[in-house]
């Protein structure tokens, strides 16, 4: 009996000074939201957009259609669709455009090089290409408004090297789907505060921005070309590492991006898995908030159960699970308000209870397993 008394106070102890770094990091990342501010440049340099694309058949027509119909003059930007091996139409698709629209331009790939992650690869063949002062990178499947290359450069103001748009999720049809779109919306908001804060955690690919001449600075991906994630916040922590450019995220509703959810709980935990096989890529200094946070949720995974199976003498850990989700709370509230999805908090209490598991799962699945991606199976390097 003493003994599990001393076991159940070691975990105590550890789970609350998991939760008070996790709060810390957090609480941090709130301030971080209030320091961001809108693009004042009135500058209009040349834009390359960029868009990688395998087998998407489906969404290409309406992705080109959506970049094409900028309000940015459409001399002063190219788009580049780096057809990455597709089996499909997407190829057909993009030529049939490129006829009527001289501003696409089809770079074909029939092999990627053995220990290159294959969208980076599609990635760099596209830059190898480009003729714009500024690279923005999207995604086949996303839908952009009219305003986003005109709203994404006043953010390039001298000083700044690179631009972390938002992808938001398309609004939810079904509980799943607003499970996934809030899930999803964690990682922005996180990802906004920290740069708030001059900090970085993460990004996303769909929706990024960099002048050619950081990509040549940095010499692109680097030693995380190999990795099949991170074309995005890998290449943001090599921006923040080895340059003294600002890296600034844009927070206006004319530079967000949309972009469907997956149709299945499978195809949500595959997804996820590919998203933390980077985990290991990231700066060092990440690396105790990110201990931090897993301990925790590792703990409440297993607390979570045992305190609706025995509420007596699980009762000292209510309180603690009570502060985390008061902690998230905080942070989901702030940062719905600051990016306009105030409306996907009503899926906040659910998601909040069962992220722990999922995130777990994918991060060692991510890490240690294989995933599917584009009808291919790897593991976290190519």
């Amino acid at each position: 009996m003493p003994h599990t008394k001393r076991l159940s106070t070691a975990f105590w102890v550890v789970m609350a000074t998991t939760l008070a770094a996790y709060a810390t990091k957090l609480f941090a990342i709130v301030r971080g939201l209030d320091h961001l501010r809108p693009g004042v440049s009135t500058d209009e340099p040349t834009v390359s957009v960029i868009v990688p694309a395998r087998n998407e058949e489906d969404n290409i027509w309406r992705c080109l259609d959506c970049v094409l119909n900028q309000d940015y003059p459409s001399y002063l930007y190219e788009i580049i669709v780096v057809d990455d091996r597709s089996v499909d139409s997407t190829a057909e698709i993009v030529e049939k455009m490129r006829a009527e629209h001289p501003t696409i331009r089809l770079v074909r790939i029939d092999h990627v090089p053995e220990g290159v992650a294959p969208k980076k690869h599609a990635i760099t063949r596209g830059i190898e290409r480009a003729l714009g002062n500024i690279i923005v990178t999207t995604d086949a499947d996303c839908i952009q408004p009219k305003g986003w290359l005109s709203g994404i450069v006043r953010y390039f103001e001298p000083d700044v090297g690179v631009v972390a748009g938002h992808t938001r999720y398309t609004e939810p049809q079904s509980w799943f789907q607003g499970l996934q779109a809030i899930d999803y919306l964690s990682h922005r908001i996180i990802s906004a505060g920290a740069i708030g804060n001059g900090d970085i955690i993460s990004g996303t690919g769909s929706n990024l921005a960099y002048r050619a001449d950081v990509w040549r600075e940095v010499d692109g991906f680097g030693d995380s070309n190999a990795l099949v994630s991170g074309d995005d916040d890998l290449f943001l922590h090599r921006v923040k590492r080895l340059t003294k450019w600002k890296i600034v995220a844009a927070t206006t509703e004319d530079t967000y991006v949309e972009t469907e959810p997956v149709p299945s709980v499978n195809a949500f935990l595959r997804q996820r898995a590919r998203w933390a096989s980077k985990l290991t890529g990231y700066n060092i200094g990440l690396r105790p908030f990110l201990f931090a946070a897993g301990t925790l949720m590792l703990g409440l995974m297993v607390v979570l159960p045992l305190t609706v199976l025995m509420p007596r003498r699980m009762a000292a850990f209510i309180p603690l699970i009570g502060a985390k989700i008061a902690v998230d709370y905080r942070v989901m509230s702030k940062g719905t308000e600051k990016l306009g999805q105030r409306y996907l908090m009503k899926y906040f209490w659910v998601g909040d209870l069962i992220h722990s598991y999922y995130i777990m799962i994918s991060a060692v699945w991510g890490i240690l397993g294989r995933f599917a991606w584009k009808g291919t199976v790897y593991r976290r390097r190519a």
